[in-house]
């Protein structure tokens, strides 16, 4: 058997295979025991980037986005705040979610992955501890919608990407799509969770709960929000996209955003975000005028969730297998789909075949979008790359529920909406079909 050295360089002590590469050039694998145990160390480090990235969206998203609906009735009754300046809030928040993605790409070429999350966790703490010393509404709309919504644009999915694609490139869709269950379980747990709080401790303590528990992640972003140099060897496919050391900070050239597979995945994940809006804002007063109760109403968009979270899961291991822009297109097909089914309506049978449809879509839209950025054109400026492509569809996400909105006003009725979707998702199929997200498909 080969003898190994005592020390080995950290990116070849990474778990049970060490997979050095020799002065032949050939790889050889060998697996490595513990000399105290004689079992063979399985534990593959970068999922401590899953975990610390699930737990950041999670803990971080929760308060901001899932229990906005459960403040804003307390804004309500303790500031008097009427429902249009309440849900300035939540606009403020998606203006800087969705316009932050270029000058976040600009921090992390300066700064980084570590220091940004930072900067983030401890200001989304003290936007949530301004609110719950708030004595009018105006000082909640400073620390909800400013401090809070531009921390929180800092502790995003374009930094919690950032680590899993460089942790990860056999294992990238699996990996991607369990961090990103994070916002489907807190869609889950954060809105009965804040309301038992609310209950049992009052609102402004429930703030502090929020930032408390925020806090707990502070020392696991301290120890664990740090990238490899490269891709460890044991994580690479036989034929992987160019690394390129993230202390370079290299730029992305400007032909990257000429390419047609840049702009088809911007429309096409873009469309399918842009659509769950639609959905958000439509299905439950649809259902209810289909005849369902409040609460089979409102439990069509808990299906919906449950489903996305199984599907992130199953779309990632998807886009480790199969080819990724068939994966997306079937993402978008089952979109589509649900929107026929809408359309078709009449009973809870098919309304519920529509939400299980549609999170289909929303849960395999994703962990794809990351993987294809990474794929296609690399990790060379790979935080630039996802928050341009992010910049690019926010308009389109902004209008979104205007646009729903007037559609129901113009012909009093939400079936337009379900059409003009169908149409939009339809396309956005097609476009995925003729798009190649790698320059040589190893599937």
């Amino acid at each position: 058997m080969t003898r190994l050295p005592s020390r080995l360089p950290k990116e070849y002590r990474l778990g049970g295979e060490i997979a050095p590469y020799f002065a032949d050039g050939k790889k050889r694998t060998l697996k490595v025991q513990d000399s105290a145990t004689g079992s063979k160390k399985i534990f593959y480090p970068g999922w401590y980037a899953v975990a610390l990235a699930f737990l950041v969206q999670l803990v971080a998203s929760g308060p901001i986005y899932y229990g906005f609906g459960v403040f804003g009735q307390v804004f309500a009754q303790e500031f008097q705040a009427t429902r249009t300046s309440i849900n300035v809030i939540l606009t403020l928040v998606t203006l800087f979610s969705g316009f932050a993605g270029i000058p976040i790409g600009w921090l992390l070429r300066r700064f980084s992955v570590r220091a940004v999350l930072l900067t983030g966790a401890l200001g989304q703490i003290a936007g949530l501890i301004i609110v719950s010393q708030a004595s009018s509404f105006r000082q909640v709309l400073v620390g909800y919608g400013v401090v809070a919504g531009m921390a929180d644009a800092l502790l995003s999915v374009q930094l919690t990407n950032l680590l899993i694609v460089h942790w990860f490139e056999k294992r990238r869709g699996l990996a991607m799509g369990i961090a990103v269950t994070s916002t489907s379980f807190a869609s889950i747990v954060y809105p009965p969770l804040l309301t038992g709080l609310i209950g049992a401790l009052g609102w402004r303590a429930t703030f502090l709960v929020a930032a408390a528990m925020l806090a707990l992640l502070v020392p696991m972003i301290v120890w664990k929000a740090g990238l490899p140099p490269q891709i460890p060897l044991i994580e690479r496919l036989p034929s992987p996209v160019p690394q390129i050391s993230d202390s370079d900070h290299p730029h992305l050239q400007p032909s990257v955003y000429r390419s047609a597979d840049f702009w088809i995945v911007t429309f096409v994940v873009g469309a399918m975000f842009s659509a769950n809006l639609a959905i958000i804002s439509a299905v439950i007063p649809y259902a209810r005028s289909q005849g369902l109760s409040p609460y089979a109403a409102a439990s069509l968009l808990s299906l919906q969730g449950a489903v996305a979270l199984l599907a992130k899961i199953g779309f990632g291991v998807i886009a480790d297998r199969a080819r990724l822009n068939y994966g997306l297109a079937i993402a978008g097909a089952c979109g589509a789909v649900s929107m026929i089914l809408w359309l078709v309506g009449g009973n809870i049978f098919v309304l519920g075949a529509a939400a299980i449809s549609f999170g289909l879509c929303l849960g395999g839209t994703l962990p794809m979008f990351g993987v294809i950025l990474a794929r296609r054109f690399g990790l060379s400026d790979y935080a630039m790359l996802i928050g341009a492509s992010r910049t690019a569809m926010a308009p389109m996400m902004l209008v979104t529920p205007l646009i729903v909105g007037f559609l129901f006003d113009q012909w009093g009725s939400w079936r337009p909406t379900f059409f003009g979707l169908l149409v939009f998702l339809t396309i956005a199929t097609g476009l995925s079909f003729i798009a190649r997200f790698t320059p040589s498909d190893p599937h």
